[in-house]
């Protein structure tokens, strides 16, 4: 299981039913808001694999049944970052590759 898994991180997922259930939605890495894709890379940035870091989560709270309307709760979580031994290497373009 991922280093994110374990740290009780929920990921968006289908349900038998057909369903989607919405998973955390990263709300803030350490003092970094994240409001963006491009906020979250960038507040990567400061940190190396291995390194512990704290993750704010906004997590759908559970619902009253019959309703549209979702809650969301913050949760902190603590993850150690992991690094990515599955880094595709770049190819030799032209032709002296």
């Amino acid at each position: 299981s991922s280093p994110a898994a374990r740290a009780g991180m929920r990921g968006t997922k289908r349900t038998e039913n057909g369903f989607i259930e919405i998973g955390d939605i990263i709300i803030k890495v350490e003092d970094h808001r994240i409001d963006t894709e491009a906020d979250l890379f960038e507040a990567l940035e400061d940190f190396k694999p291995g390194d512990r870091i704290k993750i704010t989560v906004n997590r759908v709270d559970v619902a009253a049944p019959n309703t549209r309307e979702l809650k969301l709760k913050e949760v902190v979580l603590v993850t150690e970052l992991k690094g990515s031994s599955d880094a595709v290497q770049p190819k030799p373009y032209g032709p002296n590759k």
